[in-house]
């Protein structure tokens, strides 16, 4: 990157952060007329013109970045979040199927990785706490309690048990919305380890503890591995 370039990177992001979003902008301007193939730029400047409500132009940023970076993650929930957030239903699943697909929750796409939220007394004040200012979807992994059979372990050997129940994937978009997010997409990951309901009924050994399972609504909650939500602040 040559110095200019740096200078107006540089400056772009420190007008971004004192709030001078269409300065920001003219700064990301001049940095792309020196590397016109710059993906972050374009994604950075989209990001601008998304907070601005300038929807179609941060639509073609985002385009541009992905022509040059096709299976950019965070790219791809941005644009299916403005593509939601206008309405475009169909094209905005098909952004943040992308997304749900190959997530691999790579360090360069947003993500909270969220261990124990059934745990809390108050979880959604904790996702309000998480909310940011800035227009970007996240990629939220909740790691569930069910786990439930490991939690259960872990009480035997001493540690506190969940404050709640396992939590399930009708809660998840009340829990977001009422913290401040609005859900776009939930996928549910399940622990291949542990048998389908064909099985019924079995045990599951979880260090010195057996369990026998007989009921699917059981199964159904050690299955879960975690939750991946897509969600946009609000």
């Amino acid at each position: 990157m040559t110095g200019s370039l740096a200078d107006h990177i540089a400056a772009a992001q420190q007008l971004e952060q004192s709030g001078a979003w269409d300065a920001a902008v003219r700064a990301y301007d001049a940095a792309l007329a020196e590397a016109p193939k710059l993906a972050e730029a374009h994604f950075n400047r989209a990001n601008l013109l998304r907070r601005a409500g300038r929807y179609q132009d941060a639509l073609d940023g985002y385009d541009r970045a992905l022509a040059l970076r096709p299976r950019w993650a965070a790219v791809h929930l941005n644009r299916g979040a403005l593509l939601a957030e206008r309405g475009d239903a169909v094209p905005a699943l098909c952004d943040l199927g992308d997304v749900v697909a190959g997530c691999a929750l790579d360090p360069a796409t947003p993500h909270l990785v969220i261990e124990g939220l059934d745990d809390l007394h108050a979880p959604h004040a904790f996702l309000s706490a998480l909310r940011t200012r800035t227009p970007q979807a996240r990629i939220f992994a909740l790691l569930s309690n069910a786990a439930h059979f490991g939690s259960l372990a872990r009480f035997f050997a001493g540690a506190p048990l969940a404050a709640g129940h396992p939590i399930v994937g009708t809660e998840i978009e009340p829990l977001f919305e009422r913290g401040g997010w609005h859900v776009l997409a939930i996928k549910t990951l399940l622990d291949d380890t542990i048998p389908g309901p064909e099985k019924l009924p079995f045990a599951i050994e979880a260090g010195a503890i057996t369990f026998n399972l007989v009921e699917p609504a059981m199964l159904d909650y050690c299955r879960v591995a975690a939750f991946l939500v897509i969600a946009d602040p609000r």
